[in-house]
């Protein structure tokens, strides 16, 4: 028997959505990176401007890598 291959085709919102939500887990996750686990304030951590451009950087790789999965 021939096996079917079935294509379904998104609509362009669950592609933000989906982006958004992963962004949103990315800067979650680097924040309690660069935090050391939340004993930082955020203010604290906001005050490195070399902290956030690599927090920054860091969360958009992530969020790459998770929509390429």
């Amino acid at each position: 028997m021939p096996r079917r291959t079935h294509n379904k085709i998104f609509p362009t919102g669950y592609y933000v959505a989906f982006g958004a939500e992963s962004l949103t887990i990315a800067l979650v996750v680097v924040y309690l990176i660069i935090s050391k686990g939340n004993k930082k304030t955020f203010k604290e951590v906001m005050e490195n401007k070399d902290c956030v451009v690599a927090g920054i950087l860091a969360a958009i790789l992530m969020t790459a890598g998770v929509k390429a999965m």
